[in-house]
């Protein structure tokens, strides 16, 4: 009787970096290390792009750890820390317990390209510049699993992936944006004011004119006494002109009643 061997079915595809020693920061940085001197290679020359750091130490059988950073924002010191912790667990550290301190570079910093008169072996690389040390840490390693989601649940689970520099960047942008409405509402509210106000100035500005209308009245005199004429004018200040004109039509009443006088002392 023939018997079956249950057997484990792959039932994804792996991921490109599950060929290399792999984890996800705290911070969601996904961080590669070489397995040996070809992968170390590999890992540099197809793998590390613009916006990438490269961790290692100074210690015997050290990885070199690439810190995939596409968005190309500064990365964490927490990442920086695990990142330098997992390139020594790999070194002779990890045996004697001694704790070191590792360091990282940009990838611009990398280069194969040895000086004259020397040879880089395998897995190995030139670093030009400055290197940035890393404070050293408890040498430490855990075992994590990680569950595939299923496409209904995507949508339940958006941005736990993302990378915690992105969503402060997303949230300071948001702010300033919140901040530059506000300012731009202050300032149109700041200039409705002000336009009011001078439209307002305006207004009391001609009604004060036009409340300068005055009545003159004039009380001529006739030679007998017995009579008083009485002549209203009226103007504003708003025109010379109108003034010029109300005072010739009274230079023209006086002259007609004078005239008008004198016929009846003819006739008297």
């Amino acid at each position: 009787k023939e018997t079956r061997i249950p057997t484990i079915k792959l039932l994804r595809k792996p991921f490109w970096f599950e060929k290399f020693n792999w984890f996800i920061s705290s911070e969601n940085y996904l961080i590669i290390s070489g397995r040996d001197a070809q992968q170390n290679e590999q890992i540099v020359k197809k793998y590390m792009k613009k916006g990438d750091l490269y961790v290692h130490a100074d210690l015997h059988g050290a990885s070199t750890c690439i810190i995939k950073n596409p968005s190309g924002l500064p990365v964490g010191p927490a990442t920086l820390i695990q990142g330098g912790a997992f390139a020594i667990t790999k070194s002779s550290a990890w045996s004697t317990r001694i704790v070191n301190s590792s360091w990282w570079v940009y990838d611009h910093q990398v280069s194969k390209t040895a000086p004259s008169g020397e040879y880089l072996t395998t897995g190995s690389f030139m670093i030009r510049g400055k290197k940035n040390f890393i404070p050293p840490s408890q040498l430490a390693l855990s075992l994590g699993f990680m569950f595939k989601l299923a496409d209904s649940s995507i949508t339940k689970h958006l941005d736990e992936r993302k990378r915690t520099t992105e969503l402060n960047q997303e949230q300071q942008e948001s702010i300033d944006k919140d901040e530059s409405k506000e300012i731009i509402e202050l300032n149109t509210k700041k200039l409705q004011n002000q336009k009011s106000q001078k439209n307002q100035k305006n207004q009391s500005n001609q009604s004060n004119q036009s409340i300068q209308s005055i009545q003159l009245i004039q009380k001529l005199d006739v030679n007998n006494g017995n009579s008083n004429n009485l002549y209203k004018v009226a103007f504003t200040t708003s025109g010379i002109d109108g003034q010029q004109d109300s005072d010739d039509d009274s230079e023209d009443d006086s002259e007609g009643s004078d005239n008008e006088n004198n016929e009846n002392n003819e006739t008297n």
